[in-house]
């Protein structure tokens, strides 16, 4: 009997003996591993040695599945693995590995502001402002005074507002670049722009985005220091220089310095640090309603005059009606100064 068990023990040798002897190459597994993906292969997470090179080539490029997003980890069991090795058994190696193999996918974070930037200079091109002239500055929030509003001196500039931000994402890793899908136009009667950008990873798409984009122009400008009453004679403690922004449709021409103004009579009500346009403002009448007026004609070398009153205001070259205080008779004639009326021109 103890033969026999000692006959057997010898056989156990012999064929443990042969099994290492047929084990010529080894497969290391890795515990963890950062890959790029998309796939996991057997050679991402493994070293493969002593195998011949046809064999050790074919279970490289062995696909394990797909690798977890950018930035993410994936776990892999021992068992799993050795599903996939099932079918070379008895090809002659030893494989080692750990119960679980944790797969992550390599990553950066997207540059938010870089595509910002070049979202922004792509909005400069397509509507052809001058990039020294602009400022680039991010919305003010909800309930938040803006920062341009406080600032007076501000001067003469186009303030672009970043009204809607690119989202915040991870990327595989490569070389990240930015493509503009398309270029704004300019006189399209709007403020606001969308930029989209196509987001490429070592030169394939990986997603899309769009930066929101409101522009504002800011203009030096006379405005008025207190509000004005209709048919205000305007002075130099009127008016001061403040920067205003200049919305779309209401981009006039604006007076640069106050002395433009001296002088002038407001049409209408103006309120407290409204900027001063052409239409708001007129030359004082020389004449007004009900004023007694001299009645100048001339023939030749002579002059006659006579009193008038004035029917309606008028300012210089201008054609007023005028009642003939000795005639009685309503005539016509041109301011030609203060109190003056020429009836025969």
């Amino acid at each position: 009997m103890m033969l026999v068990h000692r006959l057997i023990g010898i056989l156990c040798l012999i064929l443990l003996t042969a099994g290492q002897a047929l084990a010529i190459g080894r497969i290391e597994v890795k515990e963890s591993v950062t890959l790029k993906g998309p796939e996991i292969t057997l050679g991402d997470v493994a070293r493969i040695s002593d195998l011949p090179p046809e064999l050790s080539a074919e279970l490289k490029t062995l696909r394990l599945g797909r690798a977890p997003l950018p930035g993410q980890t994936r776990k892999i069991r021992a068992n799993y693995l050795k599903i996939f090795l099932s079918r070379y058994d008895g090809a002659g190696f030893a494989l080692d590995c750990p119960d679980q193999i944790e797969v992550i996918t390599a990553s950066q974070p997207l540059d938010v502001d870089a595509l910002m930037e070049t979202a922004y200079d792509a909005l400069l091109e397509g509507l052809g402002l001058d990039n020294a002239e602009c400022e680039m500055r991010n919305a003010e929030s909800r309930g938040q005074k803006s920062e341009v509003r406080k600032q007076e001196d501000i001067g003469s500039k186009t303030v672009v507002e970043v009204v809607r931000r690119p989202k915040e994402m991870i990327l595989p890793e490569g070389e990240v670049e930015f493509e503009i899908v398309s270029l704004p136009s300019p006189g399209t009667g709007t403020d606001w722009y969308t930029i989209p950008v196509k987001i490429t990873v070592d030169g394939e798409e990986y997603r899309r985005d769009q930066v929101g984009f409101k522009v504002k122009q800011f203009q030096s400008v006379v405005v008025a220091v207190r509000h004005l009453d209709r048919h205000h004679l305007l002075a130099g403690e009127d008016l001061k220089i403040a920067s205003k922004e200049i919305r779309g449709s209401s981009r006039k021409t604006f007076y640069q310095t106050p002395v433009e103004l001296i002088g002038y009579q407001t049409k209408h009500s103006i309120q407290e640090g409204t900027p001063l346009t052409g239409d708001m403002v007129d030359i004082p009448p020389l004449i007004h309603r009900g004023d007694i007026v001299a009645l100048e004609s001339t023939w030749g070398r002579i002059t006659v005059s006579a009193l008038g009153q004035a029917r309606s205001d008028g300012r210089a070259g201008e054609r007023i009606a005028v009642l003939n205080c000795d005639s009685k008779k309503v005539v016509e004639g041109i301011v030609s100064s203060e109190g003056i009326v020429v009836v025969n021109k």
